[in-house]
């Protein structure tokens, strides 16, 4: 059985014991739910009047032709905005100050170690050794 959506026209191709009569189809492109009824050819009815005719009287909507859509891409364009900007570029300089602040700390580190390091040793005997290794590089 062919069934189409009649919001957006998509045609679906459905076993007929799956869609029993009067049972609610969900359009899978536009989601627009309704209750699907077979396209055949006009057939008289009890009264003598078309099939199409009495769903006229009914207030039903006959399509005769499949709605004209735009092409896919122009559907698409039109959700989407004319020029995506680029992300704001965050700021280097917070990580430029903190590599600077952490080589400035070991830098002074370094230096009050060397300035103080006969009340070094005197504290920590063993430091003796490393300011003798480092005083052999220098010297």
């Amino acid at each position: 059985m062919r069934i189409e959506c009649p919001d957006c026209a998509a045609a679906y191709d459905v076993p007929e014991a799956l869609v029993a009569l009067g049972r609610e189809v969900r359009c899978v492109r536009c989601a627009h739910a309704w209750v699907p009824r077979p396209a055949a050819a006009p057939v008289a009815t009890a009264a003598g009047v078309p099939a199409e005719a009495s769903m006229e009287a009914e207030g039903l909507p006959l399509r005769t032709e499949a709605p004209r859509l735009p092409p896919a891409s122009a559907r698409v364009e039109e959700h989407l905005p004319a020029v995506i900007p680029p992300p704001p570029r965050r700021s280097r300089a917070p990580v430029v100050l903190a590599w600077i602040a952490s080589l400035l700390a070991v830098g002074g580190a370094g230096f009050a170690l060397w300035h103080y390091r006969l009340d070094v040793v005197s504290a920590w005997p063993p430091s003796a050794r490393l300011f003798g290794w480092i005083s052999g590089l220098a010297g």
